[in-house]
C-alpha cells in the first residue's frame, strides 16, 4: 500500500507489468485542499450522505486499460482514447480504478513517454486528492495470510 496526494504511475510505484488498484474515498469537498464548500448537491441518501447528481469523472492519462468501480459496483472500462464516466456519486463512496498494463511500445518516439497507470482524476472539474495505490503482482499466487487490499 502506497498513499500519495495524487496518483502515481506504475513506473513510479516500481510496477512494470500487471495491475495497480488506485483507490480514493470521496468526501463532500472532493478532496479540495482548504476548500470546504461542497459541490452543487442533489439529494441525500438514507445514510445521510450528500449526492452529486450527474457527476462527470475524467481519468486523464489512462495507460492502458482502466476498470472503474464505485463502492464495489462496476461502472465502466476506460482506454487510452476514452476518459469520461458519467454517474451519480455520494460522499463516503469509494472509487477504485484497476489499471492494467498491456505492454510497452518498443519502437518510435513514444518509447520514452509510454508510462502506465493514470495521471489525474477529476469529478466535475475538481481534482481528486488523497490516493491509495495497491500493487497487484499477477505473476504470484495470492498469499494465504490476511493482507491489506482494496474492497472491490
Amino acid at each position: 500500500l502506497v498513499t500519495t496526494p495524487l496518483p502515481l504511475t506504475m513506473e513510479e510505484l516500481g510496477v512494470f507489468e500487471g495491475v495497480v488498484a488506485y483507490q480514493h474515498e470521496v468526501d463532500t469537498t472532493l478532496g479540495r485542499e482548504g476548500d470546504t464548500t461542497p459541490l452543487k448537491q442533489g439529494d441525500t441518501t438514507p445514510q445521510g450522505d450528500t449526492t452529486f447528481e450527474g457527476a462527470v469523472m475524467r481519468v486523464k492519462g489512462v495507460r492502458d486499460r482502466a476498470y472503474v468501480i464505485v463502492d464495489g459496483v462496476f461502472e465502466k472500462v476506460l482506454r487510452r482514447d476514452e476518459d469520461t464516466v458519467n454517474f451519480t456519486i455520494s460522499a463516503s463512496k469509494t472509487i477504485t480504478i484497476l489499471v492494467e498494463n498491456m505492454g510497452y511500445i518498443n519502437f518510435g518516439k513514444e518509447m520514452k513517454t509510454d508510462y502506465k497507470g493514470i495521471k489525474r482524476v477529476t469529478i466535475n472539474g475538481i481534482e481528486l486528492k488523497h490516493w491509495s495505490h495497491y500493487k497487484i503482482d499477477v505473476r504470484k499466487p495470492p498469499q494465504t495470510e490476511k493482507q491489506a487490499h482494496p474492497n472491490f
